[in-house]
């Protein structure tokens, strides 16, 4: 996406990186970026996961009239920017595979990147069926405690693939959007294909060897402590002539 390009600028610019895991600091020096100013520090979005009490079930399901003893699907999509022409596409598919299925679901709006409107236009053609309610967003706080409660995460948004595993939510990762991005074995990739995407959310929720497999599940993100050890290492590096006139090291 038209986002790696702006990474790759970024990372050339800064002196010092905060990468969160060892493949991402590894890709930085392969760069040419000075090993020493290069550390891991996790995701800086899992650390309010750790840090925050989150919404009660209970309280949760009242507000957003759930029913706790059964599935609930949690669905976020957004455009990808260099297949815009195919948005509407994308998510025809992934809310099809929703309608044969007829679990509940949440879908909440994508973002406003270019393809985002003709999705929207989509999505409302599903509101009026029962089990599917759509929200142009929520909350912060919210979506992460919804994240905790959900049976499934569906779409390409990154909080599937960053958030997710800290709550062992099973997400069904559809598409390029996420490509390239480590995963966990909470992660099932699956192309923009309804049956695709019924079959894995089936899995998801009653394959054993999957279930079994989340239950031991890692995030490779991180532990929510990164704040603190960004802190720690900014307190003792000394902002010099060396570390200011940047060398590339390959």
């Amino acid at each position: 996406t038209v986002d790696e390009f702006a990474r790759h600028a970024i990372t050339k610019l800064v002196h010092i990186h905060f990468a969160a895991t060892k493949e991402s600091a590894n890709r930085i020096i392969k760069m040419g970026e000075d090993p020493s100013n290069v550390f891991v520090v996790g995701a800086p979005g899992l650390d309010i996961i750790l840090n925050e009490d989150l919404i009660e079930p209970v309280e949760l399901s009242e507000k957003y009239n759930l029913d706790l003893s059964k599935p609930i699907l949690l669905v976020i999509q957004h455009p990808v920017t260099t297949e815009v022409e195919n948005a509407p596409y994308q998510i025809r598919e992934t809310l099809e595979a929703i309608m044969e299925l007829k679990y509940q679901t949440l879908v909440i709006y994508p973002n406003a990147d270019a393809g985002g409107r003709k999705m929207i236009e989509v999505i409302k053609k599903y509101e009026k069926y029962p089990f599917i309610k759509t929200f142009k967003s929520i909350p912060h706080k919210e979506y992460l405690s919804l994240m905790k409660i959900a049976s499934v995460m569906i779409g390409n948004s990154s909080s599937g693939i960053i958030e997710a595993p800290s709550f062992r939510l099973p997400v069904v990762n559809i598409g390029t959007r996420q490509g390239g991005r480590e995963r966990a074995e909470n992660v099932i990739d699956v192309g923009y294909d309804k049956d695709q995407i019924e079959s894995a959310i089936k899995k998801a929720l009653y394959d054993r060897d999957f279930r079994e497999k989340l239950k031991n599940s890692k995030n490779p993100y991180g532990d929510g402590k990164t704040g603190v050890r960004v802190a720690e290492i900014l307190s003792k590096i000394k902002i010099d002539k060396k570390l200011l006139q940047k060398k590339i090291t390959y």
